[in-house]
């Protein structure tokens, strides 16, 4: 079982109005050392307007070797090769989506409304373990889709901006 809290908002908003909750519950199952597999549930509270959401989710990996493991879930898909005690790099494609409150405008428009984020980053990720607990992750990518979409307090559409263009992160 896992909970966490998170909060974005725009600058001017209020800490709270960006207040999102969330927990998971899952079970694992290990077939030899090999093959892992976990299936669970996630609830989480809504940004803008009220309720919840529940979302089942799985995860499965598959330890090639003792160096090389590839693990997949709905929204990510990596190959993780550990080349020593300290060196670990990973190579992945993931969904991401987030959502931020924006200021009250009171502008007739988005009027407490929220922008959501969701992107494809394509990338390699370099970790290096320098002191036991201690860790300096880089990454580099191209980011393969983009849209931006602004909503009004009742979830309804004010503006969508989408770019399919790939833009390199690092």
């Amino acid at each position: 079982f896992a909970s966490w809290m998170v909060s974005r908002w725009e600058q001017g908003t209020n800490f709270d109005d960006g207040l999102k909750g969330a927990g998971a519950i899952a079970a694992t199952y290990n077939i030899g050392d090999t093959f892992n597999i976990v299936l669970g549930v996630a609830a989480s509270s809504k940004v803008v307007g009220s309720g919840q959401s529940v979302n089942p989710f799985g995860l499965f990996s598959w330890k090639i070797d003792q160096r090389h493991t590839f693990s997949t879930s709905i929204l990510e898909a990596k190959l993780r090769s550990t080349w020593s005690d300290s060196i670990t790099t990973d190579i992945y494609a993931r969904y991401t989506g987030r959502r931020w409150r924006l200021e009250d405008r009171d502008d007739g428009v988005v009027n407490h409304g929220s922008m959501r984020d969701r992107s494809i980053p394509i990338g390699v990720g370099l970790q290096w373990e320098f002191l036991q607990g201690w860790r300096l992750r880089g990454d580099f990518g191209v980011v393969a889709y983009r849209q931006l979409k602004t909503t009004d307090e009742h979830g309804d559409t004010v503006d969508t901006r989408t770019s399919n263009a790939p833009g390199v992160f690092a």
